[in-house]
């Protein structure tokens, strides 16, 4: 009886994770994981030159006295 339990047991867990993986590819969840992954890092990309070219207008507004604003 507990050799039963226990093949079933392994049995369930198998299915489990047949039916896991195939409703992955179905709704196309491991794809749209890679593609939000591709949008992060470009974002953290743009983020570095935004706060790059921050640092570096306000190093020229700070060094010219001029009353104009930096031309972006």
């Amino acid at each position: 009886m507990e050799e039963f339990v226990i093949v079933f047991i392994i049995v369930l867990i198998l299915i489990f994770l047949i039916a896991r993986q195939f409703w992955c590819w179905y709704w196309k969840i491991n794809a749209r994981m890679n593609e939000l992954e591709k949008i992060n890092e470009n974002l953290e990309q743009i983020k570095g030159l935004l706060i790059h070219e921050n640092t570096m207008l306000n190093q020229s507004a700070y060094s010219s006295k001029g009353d104009k604003l930096p031309e972006l």
